[in-house]
Protein backbone atom coordinates (compact mmCIF):
# COMPACT_ATOMS: atom_id res chain seq x y z
CA UNK A 1 0.00 0.00 0.00
CA UNK A 2 1.31 3.41 -0.99
CA UNK A 3 1.13 6.06 1.72
CA UNK A 4 -0.38 9.36 0.59
CA UNK A 5 1.62 12.43 1.45
CA UNK A 6 1.20 16.18 1.17
CA UNK A 7 -0.70 17.49 -1.79
CA UNK A 8 -2.63 14.32 -2.73
CA UNK A 9 -4.05 13.47 0.71
CA UNK A 10 -7.85 13.55 0.98
CA UNK A 11 -8.77 12.72 4.58
CA UNK A 12 -7.10 15.52 6.48
CA UNK A 13 -8.64 17.35 9.42
CA UNK A 14 -8.84 20.53 7.33
CA UNK A 15 -10.71 18.78 4.49
CA UNK A 16 -13.09 17.07 6.92
CA UNK A 17 -13.89 20.45 8.52
CA UNK A 18 -14.53 21.91 5.06
CA UNK A 19 -16.85 19.04 4.16
CA UNK A 20 -18.73 19.51 7.45
CA UNK A 21 -19.40 23.12 6.39
CA UNK A 22 -21.05 21.85 3.23
CA UNK A 23 -23.19 19.38 5.17
CA UNK A 24 -24.10 22.06 7.75
CA UNK A 25 -25.37 24.33 5.00
CA UNK A 26 -28.39 22.11 4.34
CA UNK A 27 -29.97 22.44 7.81
CA UNK A 28 -29.16 26.16 7.69
CA UNK A 29 -31.23 26.47 4.52
CA UNK A 30 -34.06 24.50 6.14
CA UNK A 31 -34.12 26.75 9.21
CA UNK A 32 -34.08 29.87 7.04
CA UNK A 33 -37.03 28.84 4.88
CA UNK A 34 -39.05 27.61 7.88
CA UNK A 35 -38.45 30.92 9.70
CA UNK A 36 -36.64 29.32 12.64
CA UNK A 37 -34.39 32.35 12.86
CA UNK A 38 -32.62 31.73 16.15
CA UNK A 39 -31.74 28.16 15.22
CA UNK A 40 -30.65 29.40 11.77
CA UNK A 41 -28.40 31.96 13.47
CA UNK A 42 -26.63 29.32 15.58
CA UNK A 43 -26.23 26.91 12.67
CA UNK A 44 -24.86 29.79 10.57
CA UNK A 45 -22.49 30.71 13.41
CA UNK A 46 -21.09 27.17 13.62
CA UNK A 47 -20.88 26.79 9.84
CA UNK A 48 -19.14 30.17 9.49
CA UNK A 49 -16.60 29.27 12.18
CA UNK A 50 -15.62 26.16 10.23
CA UNK A 51 -14.52 28.44 7.38
CA UNK A 52 -11.80 29.79 9.63
CA UNK A 53 -11.04 26.49 11.36
CA UNK A 54 -10.26 24.57 8.16
CA UNK A 55 -7.56 27.04 7.16
CA UNK A 56 -6.17 27.09 10.68
CA UNK A 57 -6.02 23.26 10.77
CA UNK A 58 -4.31 23.17 7.36
CA UNK A 59 -1.61 25.57 8.53
CA UNK A 60 -1.24 24.21 12.06
CA UNK A 61 -0.90 20.55 11.02
CA UNK A 62 0.81 21.23 7.66
CA UNK A 63 -2.17 19.70 5.85
CA UNK A 64 -2.39 21.93 2.82
CA UNK A 65 -3.67 19.80 -0.04
CA UNK A 66 -4.66 20.30 -3.65
CA UNK A 67 -8.17 19.06 -2.78
CA UNK A 68 -8.46 21.54 0.10
CA UNK A 69 -7.37 24.43 -2.11
CA UNK A 70 -10.20 23.62 -4.54
CA UNK A 71 -12.78 22.37 -2.04
CA UNK A 72 -12.74 25.35 0.33
CA UNK A 73 -13.86 28.01 -2.18
CA UNK A 74 -16.30 25.56 -3.79
CA UNK A 75 -17.97 24.94 -0.42
CA UNK A 76 -18.03 28.72 0.20
CA UNK A 77 -20.01 29.15 -3.03
CA UNK A 78 -22.27 26.25 -2.10
CA UNK A 79 -22.97 27.82 1.30
CA UNK A 80 -23.51 31.28 -0.14
CA UNK A 81 -25.84 29.85 -2.79
CA UNK A 82 -28.06 28.15 -0.24
CA UNK A 83 -28.06 31.19 2.05
CA UNK A 84 -29.00 33.34 -0.95
CA UNK A 85 -31.85 31.00 -1.82
CA UNK A 86 -33.04 30.96 1.80
CA UNK A 87 -33.01 34.74 2.10
CA UNK A 88 -34.63 35.21 -1.32
CA UNK A 89 -37.37 32.88 -0.17
CA UNK A 90 -38.02 34.55 3.18
CA UNK A 91 -36.28 37.89 3.57
CA UNK A 92 -37.55 41.44 3.11
CA UNK A 93 -37.01 43.02 -0.32
CA UNK A 94 -34.12 45.27 0.74
CA UNK A 95 -32.18 42.41 2.30
CA UNK A 96 -32.77 40.24 -0.74
CA UNK A 97 -31.07 42.92 -2.80
CA UNK A 98 -28.04 42.98 -0.50
CA UNK A 99 -27.62 39.21 -0.60
CA UNK A 100 -28.00 39.11 -4.39
CA UNK A 101 -25.41 41.91 -4.74
CA UNK A 102 -22.97 40.03 -2.49
CA UNK A 103 -23.51 36.84 -4.48
CA UNK A 104 -23.01 38.59 -7.81
CA UNK A 105 -19.83 40.27 -6.58
CA UNK A 106 -18.43 36.94 -5.41
CA UNK A 107 -19.29 35.22 -8.68
CA UNK A 108 -17.80 38.03 -10.78
CA UNK A 109 -14.60 38.02 -8.75
CA UNK A 110 -14.30 34.23 -8.99
CA UNK A 111 -14.81 34.43 -12.75
CA UNK A 112 -12.06 37.04 -13.05
CA UNK A 113 -9.69 34.88 -11.00
CA UNK A 114 -10.50 31.88 -13.23
CA UNK A 115 -9.74 33.97 -16.33
CA UNK A 116 -6.38 34.98 -14.86
CA UNK A 117 -5.54 31.34 -14.17
CA UNK A 118 -6.59 30.31 -17.69
CA UNK A 119 -4.19 32.91 -19.14
CA UNK A 120 -1.38 31.61 -16.93
CA UNK A 121 -1.29 34.74 -14.78
CA UNK A 122 -0.51 34.37 -11.07
CA UNK A 123 -3.27 34.58 -8.49
CA UNK A 124 -3.65 37.88 -6.73
CA UNK A 125 -2.84 38.06 -3.06
CA UNK A 126 -5.78 37.80 -0.71
CA UNK A 127 -7.01 41.34 -0.22
CA UNK A 128 -7.65 42.67 3.29
CA UNK A 129 -10.58 44.78 2.10
CA UNK A 130 -12.15 41.73 0.45
CA UNK A 131 -11.85 39.76 3.70
CA UNK A 132 -13.42 42.63 5.68
CA UNK A 133 -16.25 42.82 3.13
CA UNK A 134 -16.96 39.09 3.49
CA UNK A 135 -16.95 39.28 7.30
CA UNK A 136 -19.28 42.28 7.14
CA UNK A 137 -21.82 40.48 4.96
CA UNK A 138 -21.67 37.47 7.30
CA UNK A 139 -22.34 39.71 10.32
CA UNK A 140 -25.13 41.36 8.38
CA UNK A 141 -26.73 37.96 7.76
CA UNK A 142 -26.36 37.02 11.43
CA UNK A 143 -27.88 40.33 12.57
CA UNK A 144 -30.78 39.87 10.18
CA UNK A 145 -31.46 36.36 11.52
CA UNK A 146 -31.40 37.57 15.12
CA UNK A 147 -33.71 40.48 14.30
CA UNK A 148 -36.16 38.22 12.45
CA UNK A 149 -36.05 35.88 15.45
CA UNK A 150 -37.46 38.61 17.69
CA UNK A 151 -34.30 40.28 18.90
CA UNK A 152 -34.13 44.01 19.51
CA UNK A 153 -34.16 46.51 16.63
CA UNK A 154 -30.53 47.14 17.46
CA UNK A 155 -29.72 43.99 15.47
CA UNK A 156 -31.49 45.41 12.43
CA UNK A 157 -29.41 48.57 12.77
CA UNK A 158 -26.25 46.51 13.15
CA UNK A 159 -27.16 44.55 10.03
CA UNK A 160 -27.60 47.74 8.04
CA UNK A 161 -24.31 49.05 9.41
CA UNK A 162 -22.50 45.91 8.35
CA UNK A 163 -24.07 46.23 4.88
CA UNK A 164 -22.59 49.73 4.60
CA UNK A 165 -19.18 48.39 5.67
CA UNK A 166 -19.53 45.56 3.13
CA UNK A 167 -20.37 48.02 0.36
CA UNK A 168 -17.40 50.27 1.15
CA UNK A 169 -14.81 47.52 1.47
CA UNK A 170 -16.32 45.57 -1.42
CA UNK A 171 -15.89 48.60 -3.68
CA UNK A 172 -12.33 49.28 -2.51
CA UNK A 173 -11.30 45.65 -3.04
CA UNK A 174 -12.85 45.81 -6.54
CA UNK A 175 -10.90 49.03 -7.23
CA UNK A 176 -7.67 47.39 -6.01
CA UNK A 177 -8.31 44.31 -8.16
CA UNK A 178 -8.90 46.44 -11.24
CA UNK A 179 -5.70 48.39 -10.55
CA UNK A 180 -3.68 45.17 -10.09
CA UNK A 181 -4.98 43.64 -13.32
CA UNK A 182 -4.74 46.78 -15.40
CA UNK A 183 -8.49 46.75 -16.04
Amino acid sequence: MVKRTGEDRIWTLANIITMSRMVGTLPLFYYLVTHQWRVAFWVFFVVAITDKLDGLAARLFSERTALGARLDPMVDYFMLGFITLGVLWTGPWWFRGVVVAASIRLLVMSRLVAQRRARGLPDLDVNHDGKVAMVAICFSLASFMLYQGGADRLFLGMGIGFIIVWAYFGLTSWRDYRAATGG
